[in-house]
């Protein structure tokens, strides 16, 4: 045993490196060995690459498993050392400012009772930590000298002061950095350090510092003037034009109206007399807008309408073929049965499930008759029974039955039938160019072509078609007029 206790005794000072198993790997120099208690003194030693709070490290001969000589005592590397940490347990004085050793005078000041040797060195710091070492100094600096930050804990803060110096330069420079160890200070407050910043002195410092004080604080004022004036535009909107005020009259009629509605953009559309609404038809006619071409621009404008109320092309796709829309069209003998006539035919072309009710006795010279021969050429159904329509579901009901020239329908039976029938499905119900007082059905929208007529509260929404006439025929009507169709039918509201 003793020669064993010679042999080690030896290799005092050497550098080692312990392998102890689940203990970890301890490195530094050997101090003693104790032959009797099979133990291991170490100084400056390292446990799994951390150095150790305590100066010396006893290990027990039993806990290794293995041991490796890493130099002698001559040839061991420079251990670095560290001044202890300060730990003030009642309250936290204030930290000093990092400051670099350039005076000539002091090489460094250094507020710390413990000086470490001239030759002391460190590991650098890593890079989280020298953020959080700059943050700690530059909030201190700003609040002149007390640490305006509101404690994160309840616990007594701990502090560490640190020497580091650079012994390979001729003049020698030591900073001294505070770093905050406490444990519970796991995040950073950005609202508290932000509330610290004082933007005003900062550009106070700026302007004097510029000499431009007065001409920078001008330009400021007059920039933010500047962008609170600034037009903001739409997406959708024309920025490149006039700067005119928007006409918003564009329609005025020969003998004012009584009743003026709106559009989504602010126009104002007037309504029309029934006898200036008939004088313009029939000089549309006379340019060559014959009722045909009126009855199909017209069909046409309440099929995309009720295509729209229906969902749109979407609905109507391949995938959804296992869902066709079903529409049931009510049409009569006057020109309002002629654009529901219309409007079913193209709904039927477009693969809608299409049912038309056309009561008997239809006059092969009226406008509807010929309609009617051009809806049978599509897939749609054709009934003189109210018992053949469907009960439900329905998509959407389309009235064409109500006119103006014929106020005796309610008279007869298969029109009570159609409105009993009617208030059975609850289905939406569109209506065609209906009377100004609104008929029998009940309508959730109604189609006006053209100009409106003064329509009461019983017709629903009002939508406005066009039918596409020209200028030359409001002219002759002494109607001053400007389109006000983005698209084949317009929104009018009632803002009276």
């Amino acid at each position: 045993m003793k020669t064993t206790s010679f042999s080690m005794a030896n290799f005092i000072n050497w550098t080692v490196s312990i392998d102890c198993g689940q203990l970890g790997f301890y490195q530094g120099q050997i101090k003693s060995v104790g032959g009797e208690k099979q133990t291991l003194t170490l100084k400056n030693a390292f446990r799994n690459g951390m150095l150790c709070d305590t100066n010396e490290i006893t290990i027990k001969a039993a806990d290794i498993v293995d041991i490796c000589l890493i130099a002698d005592p001559n040839n061991a590397p420079e251990v670095p050392k560290v001044v202890k940490a300060q730990r003030d347990e009642a309250q936290a004085k204030p930290a000093p400012v990092a400051t670099n050793g350039n005076n000539g005078s002091k090489s460094s000041r250094i507020l710390s009772q413990t000086t470490p040797p001239s030759n002391t060195q460190i590991k650098r710091p890593s890079q989280q930590q020298q953020l959080r070492r700059s943050r700690s100094s530059k909030s201190w600096s700003d609040s002149g000298g007390q640490d305006e930050r509101p404690p994160t804990s309840s616990h007594p803060t701990t502090k560490t002061t640190v020497i580091l110096e650079q012994t390979s330069s001729p003049e020698k420079q030591s900073t001294q950095i505070i770093v905050n160890n406490n444990q519970d200070d796991k995040y950073f407050d950005f609202e508290t350090n932000l509330a610290l910043f004082n933007k005003q002195a900062i550009y106070a410092e700026i302007e004097s510092a510029s000499g431009n004080g007065e001409q920078h604080q001008q330009y400021r004022n007059n920039h933010q003037h500047m962008s609170h004036q600034t037009q903001k535009y739409r997406c959708d909107q024309m920025i490149l034009g006039n700067n005119d005020p928007p006409i918003y009259e564009q329609i005025i009629l020969p003998n004012g109206t009584t009743k003026v509605y709106t559009t989504d953009e602010g126009l104002l559309i007037p309504c029309l007399t029934y006898d200036l609404r008939q004088l313009l038809f029939s000089t549309a006619e006379q340019f060559g807008y014959t009722l045909e071409r009126q009855i199909e621009a017209m069909g046409r404008c309440c099929a995309d309408m009720c295509l729209h109320l229906l969902g749109g092309s979407h609905r109507l796709s391949l995938k959804n073929s296992h869902q066709r829309p079903i529409v049931v069209v009510l049409a009569y003998f006057e020109v309002q049965g002629a654009y529901a006539i219309c409007c079913a035919r193209l709904l039927a072309t477009r693969n809608a499930q299409v049912y038309l009710y056309m009561p008997d006795g239809i006059k092969q010279t009226s406008s509807a008759y010929k309609e009617l021969q051009l809806f049978k050429t599509t897939q749609g159904i054709l009934t003189n029974n109210v018992n053949d329509l469907p009960h439900a579901p329905v998509d959407l009901l389309v009235n064409g039955l109500d006119s103006v020239n014929d106020q005796v329908l309610f008279a007869k039976i298969w029109y009570r039938d159609l409105v009993s029938y009617s208030n059975r499905l609850q289905a939406n119900i569109i209506g065609i160019d209906p009377p100004m007082d609104g008929g029998a059905i009940g309508c959730k929208w109604s189609l006006l072509p053209v100009l409106p007529l003064h329509m009461s509260k019983n017709v629903g929404r009002l939508y406005l078609c066009d039918l596409g006439f020209g200028r030359q025929v409001y002219e002759h009507c002494q109607i001053q007029y400007q389109s006000p169709f983005t698209k084949s039918f317009i929104p009018l509201h009632d803002d009276q």
